[in-house]
């Protein structure tokens, strides 16, 4: 059995995010290309960018997808007439109840190109209590500056945000991947953790790896961003620990 050589003792805050102000109907909050965060930016320029700093870090596009029909419909409705970035929801990690609902989605996001650049999203879709669900906040997990309420100036908690707890168990792609996840987070204590998607892999002295988890621990559910490496002489280091800061990737307008 691989051995843990390092750990990282996290500091856990207080369960929950701050919530934004209910959408409202207006045009910046409407799922249009001119309106879109994604589409305003133009795919070249992205492009660009990300072959420039992407650090050898590698998107993972072999997803591990967990959600209902009732989900799946919703989505699909709201992202109609979006161009330029075609999106699939991976898990809603997240529930606001407004006038309606917000949904926020984990979602991974394939730019419409010769050559597709791939980043991990977060999706929030309102739901009003009568008429179509829209999209009204759309922001990209940038992997090399992974926002956790560790290393982000957070908002105290308000506003009703909650984290989905699906109670399905999270499975990693490759035995190797979810094997050495397990051995990784066996240091974390009173913390039961569901991994819910692999956002990326590097190559290092063995492969690193960076997942985005459901936590479940005596102060509720939390969602949690894990970094941890399977060294070349086969030992497997928790990196870093971090509660994810949904908050900082959520952008309604309105």
């Amino acid at each position: 059995m691989k051995k843990i050589t390092a750990a990282l003792a996290a500091g856990l805050l207080a369960a929950g995010c701050a919530a934004p102000a209910q959408p409202q109907a207006s045009a910046s909050a409407e799922p249009t290309a001119e309106t879109t965060p994604e589409t305003t930016l133009s795919v070249e320029a992205k492009t660009e960018e990300k072959m420039e700093n992407l650090g050898g870090w590698t998107v993972n596009t072999d997803y591990h997808q967990t959600y209902s029909q009732e989900d799946i419909d919703r989505f699909t409705k709201a992202k109609e007439g979006l161009l330029g970035v075609n999106y699939e929801p991976v898990e809603v990690i997240a529930t606001q109840v407004v006038s309606g609902t917000n949904y926020a989605y984990l979602a991974f996001g394939s730019t419409v190109t010769a050559e597709p650049e791939n980043d991990y999203y977060v999706v929030v879709v309102y739901q009003p209590l009568e008429g179509d669900p829209k999209i009204v906040s759309i922001e990209k997990i940038d992997i090399l500056d992974i926002r956790t309420k560790e290393n982000t100036d957070s908002k105290p908690v308000t506003g009703g945000w909650e984290i989905t707890d699906t109670g399905k168990p999270g499975m990693l792609p490759g035995e190797n991947t979810q094997s050495t996840f397990e051995e990784a987070v066996k240091s974390l204590e009173n913390e039961r953790m569901n991994p819910i998607a692999l956002l990326g892999k590097q190559i290092v002295a063995g492969e690193k790896y960076c997942a985005l988890c459901r936590a479940k621990t005596d102060e509720g559910v939390k969602l949690r961003v894990i970094t941890w490496v399977d060294g070349a002489d086969g030992t497997v280091s928790l990196l870093e620990s971090g509660e994810f800061d949904l908050t900082h990737y959520i952008n309604i307008k309105g």
